[in-house]
């Protein structure tokens, strides 16, 4: 029994010693045991899912996901916050999972989602921000819009879930609007939108079909900074991907990216297509300094985060360089093409087993 009290009493001072000692950690470590609470409410990152089309009518399919391109596009800029591509989105067409299990397989804080409605002149649009983590409705409104009036409601969409976004990273006011506001010819909405619809195709007839609509869309508004923008990409496209003569395709990219820029220098794919002519004609500090402009504007841009990682590898910071290409699938998860940069990259870095996982992932 005494033999038990002293293996006790030696038990009390081992844990008492214990706790002194937790004390102590705790005094001169403040920070040893302060563990970061989830920040409930933030929303550092989200998705637009794809806009239902209301119509009734498949063939409109096009228009409404051209508007959410462009919604993309807007909500790209605002600062602190990562938005997902549009590329990783269309997978959730028609989905019937929960907004949370889609928030969680995109790795997002919140989903934006809506639906569309077009009958003659006039769209009316939902939009719903649902936090992803609760699935509480933070905010929701419906649009009536005359149609020449799309970018301004846009705009307007925008700057709403720019108010409700809370990112704890202080906004430059008037952050998301343009120079070009107003009416806008509705066919040259359509023709970009149906562009965009074809480059996403990624095939010799969708490239060259998607070139001849930005072209319609530029022709009949010449300040559609997006559509120049997207025509510059187009271009870049046809010659990367062998459907064209580099020589036959080159100039026309870097002019299309000139004129995106000269119609409006606030949007990033006209400095990113700059940025990847100059890569590929040799002049790579010129296309770096592009890359950075472009993601001044729009930190979520996939191109211009690749541009930026080769920029990195060309100076020699190869580890800051596989960082780089990582975070373009936190934007784009889901994209082969956004993806494929990493299996390159790690094999360029020496880093061949990593290549390979990369490949089957």
């Amino acid at each position: 029994e005494k033999g038990g009290a002293t293996i006790v009493r030696r038990a009390l001072v081992a844990v008492a010693a214990t706790i002194l000692a937790l004390v102590i950690l705790a005094v001169v470590w403040p920070g040893a045991f302060q563990h970061e609470a989830p920040e409930v409410g933030i929303i550092r990152s989200l998705a637009v899912l794809p806009l239902n089309n209301l119509t009734g009518d498949p063939e409109q399919d096009y228009y409404v996901d051209g508007l959410q391109h462009i919604l993309i596009t807007e909500l790209s800029q605002i600062r602190g916050l990562r938005v997902i591509s549009r590329q990783s989105t269309i997978r959730y067409r028609d989905s019937e999972l929960p907004t949370s299990d889609i928030a969680a397989e995109l790795g997002v804080d919140a989903i934006v989602e809506g639906s569309l409605l077009r009958e003659g002149n006039r769209i009316e649009v939902t939009v719903q921000l649902i936090d992803g983590r609760s699935d509480e409705y933070l905010w929701a409104e419906r649009y009536t819009r005359e149609t020449p009036n799309v970018f301004d409601l846009i705009l307007e969409i925008a700057n709403a879930i720019d108010v409700e976004v809370t990112t704890k990273v202080p906004q430059e006011p008037g952050r998301l609007s343009h120079e070009w506001t107003g009416p806008v010819d509705t066919r040259a909405v359509d023709a970009y939108a149906l562009g965009i619809a074809h480059l996403d195709r990624f095939t010799k007839d969708g490239i060259r079909t998607a070139i001849s609509q930005f072209q319609m869309a530029v022709a009949i508004e010449p300040k559609f900074a997006l559509a120049w923008g997207q025509l510059a990409v187009a271009h870049a496209m046809h010659a990367l991907f062998g459907f064209a003569h580099p020589r036959e395709s080159v100039e026309k990219w870097r002019a299309a990216a000139l004129k995106a820029i000269e119609a409006d220098d606030q949007v990033a794919i006209g400095h990113s297509a700059l940025g990847w002519v100059r890569m590929y004609t040799g002049d790579f500090d010129g296309a770096c300094e592009s890359f950075a402009e472009a993601l001044s504007l729009d930190p979520s841009a996939p191109y211009a985060m690749h541009g930026d990682a080769d920029c990195l590898m060309l100076d020699g910071h190869m580890d800051e360089n596989i960082a780089r290409v990582r975070e373009i699938g936190s934007v784009s998860p889901f994209s082969v093409m956004h993806n494929l940069p990493l299996c390159s990259h790690l094999f360029m870095a020496r880093r061949f087993d990593e290549s390979v996982t990369a490949t089957k992932d």
